[in-house]
């Protein structure tokens, strides 16, 4: 037994776009490999630690507001990791934007 499909039918399915494939992503690590293989070279996600393991709340700010300030500056997004013993400011951006950041933070001489 066949099945008839109406002309008109076929044609609008043969035009209808195509899903894109389905990826099921475990954790942050995998979501940065999915999406990094979609980018051009310079458009690739990359990320810097900045770190103290001062427990002064001046120095641990003083590191954020340097962070705050090259992430509005290159337009790349700030994280706080605060674990025992260490405080971490990570600095989301295209790779382009990051390695501007370390070139700033790099001693010239």
């Amino acid at each position: 037994m066949g099945v008839i499909i109406p002309a008109r039918q076929q044609r609008k399915e043969a035009n209808a776009p195509s899903a894109p494939p389905l990826h099921v992503v475990f954790g942050l690590d995998q979501l940065h490999e999915l999406i990094n293989a979609s980018l051009s070279q310079q458009e690739r996600l990359g990320r810097l630690a900045l770190r103290t393991s001062s427990h002064r709340e001046a120095e641990r700010g003083q590191l954020l507001d340097i962070a705050r300030k090259f992430a509005s500056e290159l337009q790349c997004q700030v994280d706080v990791e605060i674990l025992p013993g260490e405080y971490t400011v990570w600095l989301y951006g295209s790779r382009r934007q990051i390695g501007a950041i370390m070139r700033e933070l790099t001693p010239q001489g």
